[in-house]
């Protein structure tokens, strides 16, 4: 099973230069195969939004190898904390 310091830094690496003003929280969940990114967005997702959820998730695969890899690109309107997190959590912006 990859560690979270794995994850994290492979993470760190492909988020980098990569986040959309639209994006509110970046997570993930992961086993032994598979990967799967969510992210939750402040309007409905666009196409730089989903482009950049997909270079994201190509970037973190030079790093990190699983067998199988799931993007979600979500909207909601919910605060932070209300949010499924999933296993980590990668990024969330400051809302007041």
């Amino acid at each position: 099973m990859k560690s979270n310091s794995e994850i994290i830094l492979g993470m760190h690496q492909a988020l980098l230069g990569n986040i959309s003003s639209n994006f509110r929280m970046i997570c993930v969940n992961w086993d032994e195969d598979s990967l799967r990114l969510r992210i939750y967005t402040e309007k409905e997702p666009n196409n730089e939004d989903i482009e950049l959820a997909s270079v994201i998730l190509t970037e973190f695969e030079i790093h990190v190898k699983f067998i199988k890899y799931e993007e979600e690109i979500t909207y909601s309107p919910l605060p932070l904390n209300k949010l499924d997190a999933l296993k980590l959590v990668l990024y969330a912006r400051q809302e007041l």
